[in-house]
């Protein structure tokens, strides 16, 4: 009996919205007044996170 998933393939549109997320945040983020409220060290720990995952995020896009 066939499973009703193996026809889908869910990949393609995972991906897409990956990298939709990953330039909605960079779009966002950078700009939001809340940056102000969070403590220095952890606005830099986020950053340092968004900058370094953004690249491997976006990477979804060339599968």
């Amino acid at each position: 009996m066939e499973s009703i998933c193996e026809p889908c393939n869910p990949e393609p549109p995972v991906l897409k919205a990956v990298v939709e997320t990953v330039e909605l945040v960079n779009e966002h983020w950078w700009h939001l007044p809340e940056r102000d409220v969070v403590a220095g060290k952890v606005l830099g720990w986020i950053d340092e996170n968004v900058k370094a995952m953004t690249p491997i995020l976006n990477s979804c896009a060339e599968k």
